[in-house]
């Protein structure tokens, strides 16, 4: 479940999603409070992130973990 930015709505976007057999369900418009477990989630992910890459290079981040 995304919004309807161009990012999800792109050709790219969705083949992506084709291929890898998810099913893409896009947000009414005018309605954020609807991605908002979306938008939980990803702070929760970017917080573990962090946490995982404190003291790596900055543009490393990609090989964290894999020690």
């Amino acid at each position: 479940r995304s919004d309807r930015g161009t990012a999800f709505t792109s050709h790219t976007f969705e083949a992506e999603c084709k291929e890898f057999g998810i099913k893409h369900i896009l947000n009414a418009v005018a309605t954020p409070r609807a991605n908002g477990q979306c938008e939980r989630l990803n702070r929760t992910l970017l917080s573990s992130l962090a946490a995982t890459c404190a003291g790596e290079e900055e543009n490393r981040w990609d090989q964290s973990g894999k020690k």
